[in-house]
């Protein structure tokens, strides 16, 4: 059985930043624009590369890529945001990521970082199909 997280383990995501999402439908897209590491065969990050989209094609089980998204904001209490909320983040500052994870159960990826001084985790759940993707810059 392949792991459809095999792509991601060929980039290290600990102090990088995401600088944007879209959604569409099934669709999530992810956009690194200062890059992803680059790990080799060690699993050692190497140099940043050019500008990342990562695409997440989602089971149909979720009906509306809104429904695989889960944001919260850690602080004196935990508030979960939703995704038009993230996206507003986005647009004042970028994701910077400190872990990155991932699991086969119910095919999760999990980041956990900061927007703006603020504590967040963002998650993806049913995650079908990954696409990465090098994007030039704009």
């Amino acid at each position: 059985m392949n792991n459809i997280f095999e792509q991601l383990f060929q980039y290290g995501f600990h102090d990088t930043e995401l600088s944007s999402i879209c959604g569409q439908n099934l669709e999530i897209s992810l956009f690194f624009q200062k890059g992803l590491y680059l790990l080799d065969k060690t699993g050692k990050e190497t140099f940043l590369s050019k500008p990342i989209q990562i695409e997440l094609k989602l089971e149909s089980y979720c009906q509306h890529f809104e429904n695989a998204i889960e944001v919260k904001e850690y602080g004196g209490k935990i508030k979960f945001l939703n995704y038009s909320q993230m996206k507003k983040y986005l647009e004042k500052g970028n994701f910077e990521i400190f872990m990155a994870y991932y699991s086969n159960f119910n095919n999760c990826i999990m980041f956990e970082g900061s927007i703006s001084k603020k504590n967040i985790q963002l998650s993806i759940e049913g995650i079908r199909t990954i696409i990465i993707t090098e994007i030039n810059s704009c």
